[in-house]
């Protein structure tokens, strides 16, 4: 019984077939061709056609001769609409759900020619099934084209739109082109899919201009565009190349969560705000980006992934702001200026980053927090001072869209969890500069960044403390840092160890008698070594003798020769190293031996020895490299 059922179910199906919505419009409107006279009553009482087929040049002729409101509803129209012996249009025109067929003699379905359209023009939802053409056009009205499908060839190079320009969900199946064109005010392009190339050279957006969610499957041009307000990409796609060189966007662009699949040109552009943050979604940008001699006023990079090259070089910006982003390959800054404020946040730089020639000095807020470099190219005279990178977490840095955050909610909760995890300390970030720059053998720079941040420490702990205060409580940091410049100033411990050593030259030089070898009549035995060698452990009785005796027949004579015998005598006892030749005897001012005086030279020298080939090490790079290679 079941078995029949089902049969019968089959008979009846295939007896009235199904019939779709298009077939039934094509039945439909077979039925319903409409002449031009009864079209032309129909305007005149103000009616609104629906699923009838017209006559295009009866449609043409109509306009060209009257100014009735045009209504036509789930129509077609043969012979397509040429426009092009128009030269004002009084008419409002609305083409809803309908069909525009192809002309076979223009092969064109539209086509305009510098016509003027005083009134509203809407095509929503309508079929171009040939070539389409609005060339040098102007719209007064409302230009409604959403939802539309072209076919073919949609070309409105040189339209001018003076009102609300409408493409949203438009699908060009051709080659569309907007070359020149002017849109005075809101233009939505939202939903929008472009099939082949587009075009929009030298076009003007004078009011917002969306594409979100707009595909792009092939080429795309916008040189020399100029956007006067927002421009908005938000999740567009673009699967080829993305042409935006030398465009001018005023206000602020909006790549949101933006997917680019190949090669992005932003090459000389000028952008007021660039809007890059994809927190709701983090984007992965495929294609290589290129942002070469752009001009940038305020820039925020968030939660992107770009997985080729990106290249700011000659780039200028304002203030930038980079926060969770990944550059998977190498990242290129060569010459690019960042003036006011910059912000490296939770940015990972995983191959080569290239800051040569950077200019970043000018900076008068630095941020570089939790940011991994794998091999980083810079000099740490092209960083800003210190004093203007940020360190206090209640003062983090904000971007343009976060303080918008800030005002549009007024919600300090949420301002709490955007500043949770702090920023990194700034002596860790200091290291891990210094680590880089030590790595790439660039020991100069590594040094001016401990000296640099040991010295902002050193100013903070004297302020608000006289002189005497801060040496008292920190004695071994105030040496430090006076006599080496925390091991990092040669010149600083050099001066150091000549003046004692011209010092106790002095001392010795001023009562002094100097022996080369003689023992002296009393018995006491010097032992010379003429030997050049480290004396650290030539203590200081091997370098005096307490005899009362006059000077012996070798005695140097008070002279230049003396004087340089005792700087000789002098500095192997402070240093450690030298030849042992000489001796001293006798009273400093007849009251103090030089016992005494030898002693604390030597003691000092057990100080400014280590201090000086640390410094050494630190500063000069075949010893630094001796010293690394053995240890």
């Amino acid at each position: 019984m079941s078995i029949k059922i089902k049969t019968l179910f089959i008979l009846f199906f295939m007896c009235f077939p199904v019939i779709t919505p298009h077939e039934a419009f094509s039945r439909e409107t077979t039925q319903k061709r409409i002449e031009k006279k009864d079209l032309f009553l129909k305007f005149k009482k103000g009616e609104t056609l629906k699923g009838v087929i017209i006559n295009g040049p009866d449609l043409i002729e109509i306009i060209k001769i009257s100014d009735h409101d045009i209504r036509i509803e789930d129509s077609i129209i043969e012979q397509g609409l040429d426009f092009t012996n128009i030269a004002t249009v009084q008419n409002k025109i609305e083409v809803i759900r309908s069909e525009i067929k192809i002309n076979q003699k223009t092969l064109y379905a539209v086509k305009v020619k510098a016509t003027h359209f005083r009134q509203s023009v809407s095509f929503s939802k309508t079929l171009f099934k040939g070539k389409t053409s609005f060339s040098g056009a102007s719209f007064d009205q409302m230009a409604l084209f959403n939802e539309a499908t072209f076919n073919e060839k949609s070309v409105f190079a040189l339209t001018r739109f003076k009102d609300i320009a409408d493409f949203s969900g438009t699908n060009f199946k051709g080659e569309t082109i907007f070359d020149l064109a002017f849109f005075k005010k809101n233009t939505s392009f939202w939903s929008a899919t472009f099939d082949k190339k587009v075009s929009f050279i030298l076009t003007t957006f004078e009011d917002k201009a969306s594409f979100k969610d707009a595909v792009f499957f092939e080429n795309t041009f916008f040189p020399s565009a100029t956007f006067n307000e927002l421009a908005d990409f938000t999740r567009s796609t673009f699967h080829k190349l993305a042409h935006f060189m030398s465009a001018v966007f005023e206000k602020r662009l909006t790549l949101s969560m933006i997917d680019f699949r190949a090669y992005v040109d932003f090459r000389d552009t000028i952008i007021g705000q660039l809007d890059f943050n994809s927190t709701e979604s983090p984007a992965i940008i495929l294609g290589r980006m290129d942002f070469r001699r752009a001009i940038i006023s305020e820039a925020h990079f968030q939660d992107i992934f770009f997985e080729q090259d990106i290249d700011f070089s000659d780039a200028i910006f304002i203030r930038v702001f980079f926060k969770d982003v990944s550059f998977e390959q190498d990242a290129y800054f060569l010459r690019t200026r960042f003036r006011l404020q910059t912000a490296l946040y939770d940015t990972r730089f995983k191959k080569a980053v290239d800051f040569t020639d950077a200019d970043l000095r000018s900076n008068q807020q630095f941020l570089i927090s939790y940011t991994f470099f794998n091999h980083l190219k810079i000099t740490w005279q092209q960083l800003p001072p210190l004093t203007v990178w940020q360190n206090n977490v209640d003062k983090k840095m904000q971007s343009f869209l976060d303080i918008e955050r800030k005002q549009q909610t007024g919600d300090k909760k949420k301002e709490n969890r955007v500043k949770l995890g702090g920023i990194e300390k700034l002596s860790h970030v200091v290291s891990s500069l210094q680590t880089s720059f030590r790595a790439s053998r660039q020991l100069q720079d590594a040094n001016h960044a401990y000296y640099d941040l040991k010295t902002l420490e050193l100013n903070k702990s004297r302020q608000g403390k006289t002189a005497w205060q801060w040496f008292s409580a920190q004695p071994a940091w105030a040496i430090w840092w006076a006599s080496t410049g925390f091991g990092m100033q040669l010149g600083w411990i050099s001066l150091w160890c000549f003046g004692i050593n011209l010092f106790f030259t002095l001392l010795y030089f001023l009562g002094g008698q100097l022996s080369n070898g003689h023992s002296p009549k009393t018995g006491d035995v010097f032992k010379v070594d003429d030997t050049f060698k480290l004396r650290v452990l030539d203590f200081p009785k091997r370098y005096y003798v307490q005899s009362e005796t006059t000077v012996s027949p070798g005695h140097l004579e008070y002279s230049v020769r003396r004087f340089l015998s005792l700087f000789c005598f002098s500095a192997v006892i402070l240093m450690k190293v030298g030849y042992r030749n000489y001796n001293i005897k006798g009273k400093f001012l007849g009251r103090f031996h030089y016992r005494w005086i030898i002693r604390l030279e030597w003691l000092l020298g057990l100080y400014l020895l280590p201090a000086l080939s640390y410094t050494l090490q630190n500063v000069v790079p075949v010893v630094n490299k001796l010293v690394t290679g053995v240890f």
